[in-house]
């Protein structure tokens, strides 16, 4: 999209001679339908791999509160073992998610 039109601003002297505004305009609005159309798909795309992955570390999340008070309820740690360790996971998936989406929020800060 970007180098259409950059090459229709570089050919504005030879669209404005040979009248081909109009049709320059109806290309350039095609183009940009279908970019956002393959927006869309990507959006949706975004939307699953996030909802699987917040759904997973809720589980994981889920699972080591269990563990850590399954553990508490046999006498094996306390409840600051139970405290420290799910709080210390919770805090740990946090830079883990925003490192591994770095792609994808790094492509609309360059746009």
């Amino acid at each position: 999209m970007n180098s259409f039109v950059l090459d229709s601003l570089r050919g504005l002297n030879e669209i404005i001679q040979f009248n081909l505004g109009s049709k320059r305009l109806d290309e350039i609005n095609e183009k940009t339908d279908a970019l956002g159309e393959k927006q869309k798909e990507l959006k949706k795309f975004e939307g699953r791999a996030k909802a699987i992955t917040d759904s997973t570390i809720m589980a994981f999340l889920f699972g080591i509160l269990l563990v850590a008070l399954a553990l508490e309820a046999r006498g094996l740690i306390g409840f600051d073992g139970v405290l420290i360790s799910t709080i210390s996971l919770m805090s740990s998936f946090g830079p883990v998610v925003a490192l591994s989406s770095l792609s994808n929020n790094m492509r609309h800060t360059l746009l």
